[in-house]
């Protein structure tokens, strides 16, 4: 079995996140465990939008595919969160399997720095997704230049990078401007009925 971990702070999970885990899956993951931060241990003066709307609305958008799960494994336990800590909790309960994390590819320069990498890399693979300019050839030649022992734990994956983004859905959502074609439906819906975002316009992608 092959499971991969899509970790994020989802503030909101929008049309590009749901497109990644489908790039994942149509690579031969058996399941996508999406997992919403509860703060990341390198942003931890930014704000966020409260921990059970972000799971709520991932519930939401990935209800109707069978091969999502939503963890709530990071924001039951006390911040800061570490890649390692959440990869040693959650290969316990799915012993007999291959792990893949997706990470964006503007985290690669930061990945020598993350808590007990060498050891993280013998945990799980990596999964890069394209990201602005690191595509194609600029984006091999960066990981060309990463340690000798990281290189071997990451594949890039198969996808356009994307223009949507999280902050931008809440910038526009805290003007009561359309969103409908960045979210899905019922995140749209949530988003308007517990009236997410109004208050400010500046929070974490």
């Amino acid at each position: 079995m092959k499971i991969a971990i899509f970790g994020g702070t989802f503030d909101p999970v929008h049309n590009a996140h749901l497109r990644l885990a489908q790039a994942a899956l149509a690579a031969g993951m058996d399941l996508v465990i999406w997992m919403p931060v509860a703060r990341s241990p390198f942003k931890q003066d930014q704000p966020l939008t409260t921990a059970i709307d972000r799971w709520s609305m991932l519930v939401l958008a990935t209800i109707g595919e069978p091969r999502y799960l939503v963890s709530r494994c990071e924001i039951e336990r006390p911040p800061p969160s570490y890649t390692i800590d959440t990869i040693s909790a959650i290969r316990s309960r799915f012993p007999v399997a291959d792990w893949w994390w997706l990470i964006g590819a503007d985290q690669l320069r930061e990945m020598t720095g993350w808590r007990d990498s060498e050891q993280l890399v013998q945990l799980c693979h990596f999964f890069v997704v394209p990201r602005g300019q690191l595509v194609g050839v600029n984006l091999q030649h960066l990981i060309d230049k990463l340690p000798g022992w990281l290189q071997p734990a990451l594949d890039i994956l198969a996808m356009p990078p994307s223009e949507i983004s999280s902050t931008e859905i809440r910038r526009l959502a805290s003007q009561r401007k359309r969103i409908m074609d960045l979210v899905p439906p019922v995140v749209q819906t949530y988003i308007e009925r517990y009236a997410l975002y109004l208050q400010t316009t500046t929070a974490l992608c």
